[in-house]
């Protein structure tokens, strides 16, 4: 158990150097509860593979509530459920250019009233 979930994060460690965007993000606005739709592992670039990794992690442990911050970016699709649909979502968009992935694109506020909640949002964060 142990050598697969090393695997795993040597795996996601590498997807994450592959996917890596030298473009950062933008500082937005300082308010709680901002996010950047996609952005599941709080790096600043949305919708990369990495990202899709960490949700389907997430999704199979149920332990694992440290992995997702801002669980309102993780809901790609904004449906307000966290489902196997959103980083299908985010893999879409990242290799099909699709327009899967709901707003805010950039830090905002959630346009949609569910019960996800964003605790934390590194790039949206307040310092």
């Amino acid at each position: 158990m142990r050598t697969k979930t090393f695997i795993l994060w040597i795996a996601a460690l590498l997807v994450a150097i592959f996917c890596w965007n030298w473009v950062q993000a933008e500082t937005c606005p300082k308010s709680s509860g901002d996010f950047i739709r996609g952005d599941v592992d709080g790096d600043g670039v949305a919708a990369c593979v990495s990202d899709a990794f960490r949700l389907v992690y997430f999704l199979m442990h149920p332990d694992g509530d440290h992995l997702v911050r801002c669980l309102d970016a993780a809901d790609a699709n904004d449906d307000g459920q966290l489902d196997i649909s959103d980083p299908i979502a985010i893999l879409r968009f990242s290799f099909l250019g699709d327009n899967t992935i709901a707003a805010p694109f950039d830090c905002g506020a959630d346009p949609t009233p569910d019960y996800l909640g964003c605790a934390d949002s590194p790039p949206c964060s307040v310092d």
